[in-house]
């Protein structure tokens, strides 16, 4: 997956104006200065995990959401409701299933 920088900008933007926020009340709440924040939301700089976060936190939406356009689903939310042996179990598949993908990366060299 590629963090772009301009769509990631497009979707913070578009949060802020839906809610009806200025570019200044979201620099200070979330503790940037307002060109940093303007520069964030043309593309011209990315984020930092940390402004990520705060932007995460302050529209209450998830970092995924944000960098990505979308929810990136993890072994936890895979796992849920699975017991010990089936989650290990599925571990050693996703372990199998990403050294034959080295293996091809490989073959196609």
């Amino acid at each position: 997956m590629y963090y772009d920088i301009i769509k990631s900008s497009m979707r913070i933007r578009e949060l802020r104006v839906e809610i009806g926020c200025t570019q200044e009340f979201v620099a200070e709440q979330i503790g940037i200065s307002l060109d940093g924040y303007r520069k964030l939301e043309r593309g011209v700089n990315g984020a930092s995990v940390d402004t990520l976060a705060a932007i995460a936190e302050l529209y209450n939406v998830s970092i995924d959401n944000l960098v990505y356009g979308q929810e990136i689903p993890n072994l936890n939310a895979v796992s849920d409701g699975l017991t010990e042996r089936e989650t290990k179990f599925l571990l050693a598949i996703f372990k199998s299933i990403k050294e034959n993908m080295g293996l091809l990366k490989e073959d196609s060299v």
